[in-house]
């Protein structure tokens, strides 16, 4: 979870991530907010380059290993 966020995730959440916390397994429970915390972090890193007039590649990068 994001840091910044905690006050307004207690007041307008709180019940029901404790009802998640406490019937998920913690592992997932991780998983799921570090993987929200890394989308909202993406989508606010392309929103930004797009303001700055970054385009798309017309094309897509294949994953290199």
């Amino acid at each position: 979870m994001d840091p910044k966020e905690k006050s307004k995730v207690d007041l307008n959440c709180g019940d029901l991530l404790k009802e998640f916390e406490g019937k998920c397994v913690a592992s997932w429970v991780k998983h799921f907010q570090d993987k929200r915390f890394n989308d909202l972090v993406r989508s606010r890193y392309i929103e930004k380059l797009q303001r700055e007039g970054a385009e798309e590649l017309p094309f897509k990068l294949e994953n290199r290993k």
